[in-house]
């Protein structure tokens, strides 16, 4: 148990993040930002190509943050 609320308080910046990019987009449009999921997999190596249209804008300064939280909560990241 300690091994695991360590793991959890280490991803807490990133878990915090995801909630709040979650609860200011779902509601306003209904769907999920998958532009953003696949820009953090694309952070850690996963790469799969761009999504088809229609998809949601994705700003710069919504991928800066994204990329602060995941370097934050300890991820080595691939650039």
């Amino acid at each position: 148990m300690d091994e695991a609320m360590e793991l959890y308080w280490k991803i807490d910046p990133l878990r915090k993040f995801f909630i709040h990019s979650v609860i200011t987009t779902l509601p306003l449009t209904g769907l999920y930002n998958f532009q953003q999921w696949k820009y953090m997999d694309g952070l850690v190596g996963m790469t799969g190509g761009e999504m088809k249209t229609p998809k949601m804008k994705f700003f710069a300064r919504d991928r800066e943050m994204t990329k602060h939280a995941m370097l934050a909560s300890g991820l080595k990241l691939v650039e």
